[in-house]
């Protein structure tokens, strides 16, 4: 009877070890399951990144390729311009969002009269006015440019006007017309009125200070919703920062449109939109602040090196204290100082003098707000 027991006590032994082990095995196939999950798509991820990379370079090098056979002088878009071209190269514009002027300019053959080519400057100048780019429909250029659509537009263009003679690249002659207009002393505050409801809205959601927003836009982009910079990369390739918050698609975009439950990088499209870029730059600065430097016990502290980590990444704002990119042996380090010294540190420790500068300059907007 006793061996009996004994046998019946090893079966269910027997069979208790087995469901463990085959609960084991079914714990770990799904642990390598979900690793190789997360590899393939990091290597998706990577991919896309790469093909993105390539086929934005090349269509900027076409870009480049066109208009510097046309223009002697080729502008872009940059962080405080919006530059635009007409369908045939031959006409453009710039809106200094920093100086606070719009000009258009207007090539034609040498036989064009003076007339002629106003008449093309008005076409555009109509055009660009009535643009629309917010989500509201409102222009963006109209309430900033000093401009009647009541008078005779000759009239209003006429004394901001030069016409002279152009030789292009290829050494033809040319006329050419510049027309410079002004905008409102209230340029800036205007186009700060407009995204102020986006900053406070996200900023609320994400428990970002809303001056902290509208003092990084400010310092990113003077308010420019088509602001867009362009950076080097390996392989003679480029990268570029787009909208109001100078978002990157595949480094802060990509972590901010993922922190608010996106999938890979945002689109060109999305960082023109100025809410959608707004959305996706505080999510980023929120993952900055919940995430990264979570542990910085100060909140004034932990501003600046959030301010800091927005520019250059949060692993060189780990360098401002060591020799390598340590975040959570820096945050031991940021810790230690007082909010003005810890300013004063990474005003002189950062590695990167443009990350000084950016810093400096979004304290002082703060002020502002």
């Amino acid at each position: 009877m006793k061996l009996q027991y004994l046998l019946s006590a090893l079966i269910l032994l027997s069979s208790i070890l087995l469901a463990q082990n085959t609960n084991s095995h079914t714990w770990q196939d799904g642990v390598a399951a979900d690793k190789a999950k997360w590899e393939q798509y990091k290597q998706s991820a990577k991919q896309q990144w790469q093909d993105y990379i390539v086929r934005e370079s090349k269509e900027w090098q076409g870009h480049l390729e066109e208009i510097q056979g046309k223009w002697n002088d080729p502008r872009v878009s940059t962080v405080h311009t919006w530059v635009g071209y007409g369908p045939r190269k031959d006409s453009r514009f710039a809106a200094d969002f920093q100086r606070g002027e719009l000009k258009i300019e207007i090539l034609g053959p040498d036989h064009f009269t003076q007339d002629r080519l106003q008449q093309e400057a008005i076409a555009m100048l109509t055009a660009l006015l009535e643009q629309r780019l917010y989500p509201d429909r409102k222009p963006l250029l109209k309430p900033q440019v000093d401009w009647d659509s009541k008078a005779d537009p000759r009239n209003l263009i006429g004394p901001h006007s030069t016409f002279q003679p152009y030789s292009n690249p290829q050494g033809n002659s040319q006329q050419q017309l510049i027309v410079t207009l002004p905008f409102r002393n209230s340029h800036v505050r205007e186009r700060a009125q407009r995204i102020l409801p986006y900053a406070e809205r996200y900023g609320k959601k994400h428990n970002i200070d809303p001056k902290l927003i509208m003092s990084v836009i400010h310092g990113e982009s003077t308010f420019n919703p088509r602001a867009v910079s362009t950076f080097p990369m390996s392989g003679g390739r480029v990268g570029h920062a787009y909208g109001l918050m100078q978002l990157v698609p595949f480094y802060g975009g990509q972590e901010g449109y993922e922190w608010i439950g996106g999938k890979g990088q945002p689109t060109t499209d999305m960082l023109f939109d100025p809410e959608k870029n707004i959305e996706i730059g505080v999510a980023y600065l929120a993952k900055l602040k919940s995430h990264y430097f979570a542990q910085v016990r100060d909140e004034q502290s932990q501003e600046f090196v959030m301010i800091a980590a927005y520019n250059t990444g949060p692993g060189n704002v780990a360098r401002a204290f060591l020799d390598r990119r340590d975040l959570t042996t820096a945050i031991g380090h940021i810790n230690e100082y007082t909010p003005g010294g810890l300013y004063n540190h990474l005003l002189i420790h950062l590695p990167y003098r443009e990350t000084r500068d950016y810093l400096k300059r979004v304290v002082e907007l703060m002020q502002l707000y």
